[in-house]
């Protein structure tokens, strides 16, 4: 039998997202939430392999809740605690409560699971479907950070029919699949991790936009050429600050006349988007922004290059 380690993260309701994306992060394939035993508390888990350097991603998890409660991100200091199980039926468990995710006016996000189901529900509403088989966090839309880039995606749909476009830190794929749905001429879909670069093309396959999509492993854009019409990023706020002064550096925004090139960006906690600043700053790197989303948490912005 397989050795698995389960984390619970308890923290209070700010903290469960960042939670949830850093537990994402390290390698757990979805995160599940519960109430803990204190009033106002969350328990945020995820399941990964047992391996040598799980200490290691621990102490990771503990520094960067560390530095989200110092900021403000959460109220009170995270508790880690550990489990070690044999082979999970987390995985079925998760895909026996998920149900089908409406995004904004155009999507409809199904599990692998539910797909005939959500087919029938597609005909009837003439939503575009999208499959994924990855489960919980970000992955399937259920995380607010993703539903806001779509959210965006939808108000400049006209402009993805023959663009060219890059989405960075592709993940499970699913916006690099929803602007291969949207029209988009080809998608480059790039990820540190080669396990997502992965995962983007097994749900290309299912959604029947595989010869749209090209995957590339790179940290950021850093091993990324050419222009993009839009370019789509779901990233820590760090992670957005750099991959800016890349698009601005490289030109990774197309400079054409008569046509916009787009920057959808989202990730960024509340607490660290003053509208502003935020503002200024991508002035100075020639994009100006157009449109700004907020949950409780997050920021998703989009900005337009200023320079066509």
């Amino acid at each position: 039998m397989c050795e698995w380690v389960e984390i619970n993260m308890a923290t209070d309701a700010g903290g469960a997202d960042i939670a949830s994306a850093l537990l994402i992060a390290i390698g757990c394939n979805g995160t599940a939430q519960e109430d803990g035993e204190d009033d106002g508390e969350v328990v945020v888990r995820g399941y990964l392999p047992a391996n040598d350097n799980i200490v290691e991603l621990i102490d990771w998890l503990y520094q960067r809740m560390k530095v989200a409660h110092q900021e403000g991100l959460t109220m009170q200091p995270v508790k880690i605690s550990l489990r070690a199980i044999e082979c999970p039926d987390w995985e079925e468990q998760w895909l026996s409560v998920l149900e089908p995710l409406m995004i904004g006016r155009l999507f409809l996000i199904a599990p692998l699971s539910l797909d005939e189901r959500v087919s029938l529900i597609c005909d009837s509403c003439a939503r575009i479907k999208i499959t994924i088989s990855a489960v919980g966090g970000f992955g399937t839309g259920h995380h607010p950070t993703t539903r806001m880039c779509l959210e965006l995606m939808e108000e400049i749909v006209e402009e993805f029919c023959g663009a060219d476009v890059l989405d960075v830190g592709c993940g499970s794929g699913i916006l690099s699949i929803a602007a291969a749905k949207l029209g988009a001429r080809s998608v480059t879909a790039v990820d540190i991790e080669r396990s997502a670069l992965e995962c983007t093309m097994r749900n290309a396959s299912l959604n029947g936009v595989r010869e749209k999509i090209h995957v590339k492993l790179s940290d950021l854009a850093s091993a990324v050429d050419g222009n993009y019409d839009i370019i789509l990023s779901n990233l820590f706020t760090e992670l957005v600050q750099r991959l800016a002064m890349q698009i601005r550096s490289r030109h990774l925004l197309r400079s054409q006349h008569g046509r916009n090139s787009y920057w959808i960006a989202s990730g960024i906690p509340t607490q660290k988007f003053d509208e502003a600043t935020w503002r200024g700053e991508l002035k100075k790197l020639g994009m100006r922004v157009v449109s700004v989303r907020r949950d409780e948490f997050w920021v998703a912005f989009m900005a337009v290059n200023e320079c066509n």
